[in-house]
């Protein structure tokens, strides 16, 4: 344990314990800086840091190989290509994503049944099942779920509708 620790405080430096204590402003606009330090392993795990967050909006590699993650800071990525449904034949459908770049799921999810070497059919936790938040169909009721892709976390998240009129929203557990 002794070295996991070393490890842990050596990338996340002042960030290392399970209680962090940050301005709220580092971490939801300013960020707070990892991977400072360098040595072998720590190098190691900052360099897969690092590639993980060459395709994230919220992870920042600055000019020192240092990374800066914020909540709501994002860096500008290219956008990728949603193909989404104009609602002519099912009012219903209106805005309900068929695919997001080039694809009628997420692949972010590993599937038991892949792991095995099997193709099957996209887990539920790859599907694509709602819209980008941004419009809704016409028809929405207070007991039917609204699904609303968000792809920071590559998943569906279900919203209900608390009032009609006012268009307020709830996430149920």
């Amino acid at each position: 344990m002794g070295l996991l620790n070393t490890v842990i405080g050596a990338v996340f430096g002042q960030y290392n314990s399970p209680i962090l204590e940050v301005r709220v402003r580092d971490l939801l606009f300013d960020g707070i800086r990892i991977c400072q330090s360098s040595g072998l392993i720590v190098g190691i795990v900052c360099s897969q840091i690092r590639a993980i967050g060459a395709n994230s909006n919220n992870l920042v590699i600055q000019d020192d190989g240092s990374v800066v993650f914020s909540l709501l800071s994002y860096k500008e990525l290219p956008s990728k290509v949603y193909k989404v449904h104009r609602g002519i034949n099912d009012p219903e459908d209106l805005g309900r994503i068929i695919s997001f770049n080039g694809s009628s799921h997420f692949d972010y999810w590993v599937d038991d049944n892949e792991m095995d070497g099997n193709e099957t059919t996209a887990s539920v936790c790859n599907m694509i099942n709602g819209t980008d938040s941004g419009i809704f169909n016409p028809f929405i009721s207070r007991d039917k779920p609204l699904y609303a892709i968000n792809t920071d976390i590559c998943r569906q998240v279900p919203c209900y509708p608390l009032s009609i009129s006012s268009i307020q929203f709830e996430y149920r557990r």
